[in-house]
């Protein structure tokens, strides 16, 4: 009994330390008539867990923890961005919107 007690203060506590000095960026990604783009990702340079994809709404959220990121904009059909860095500090809850260019070069399609 007791173990199940400090099994569960141990997974409530984990919980608490993960989700602290996180800090919001949010937006939305959209193209250049400002029309929302779904499913559109959002991710930080060099590191594959720390992304988002855009919902139905062209909206996404991030939890970031203080320091510098530099972002990765992709979507089928538009061209990629990377920003400047985004410098998240203490209490910041950053909105960030993006818009995304129409990629003009046709998508090659292989068959073996």
């Amino acid at each position: 009994m007791h173990l199940i007690k400090l099994i569960i203060i141990l997974l409530l506590t984990g919980s608490t330390i993960n989700t602290f000095g996180q800090y919001s960026l949010k937006g939305v990604v959209s193209d250049e008539a400002g029309t929302p783009i779904p499913a559109a990702k959002v991710f930080v340079k060099n590191s594959a867990d720390l992304r988002s994809i855009a919902d139905e709404n062209g909206q996404y959220e991030m939890r970031l923890y203080q320091g510098e990121y530099f972002l990765v904009i992709t979507s089928m059909g538009y061209k990629t961005i990377e920003t400047d860095f985004i410098n998240m500090s203490p209490g910041d809850s950053i909105n960030v919107d993006f818009y995304l260019a129409t990629d003009d070069r046709p998508i090659i399609h292989c068959d073996n």
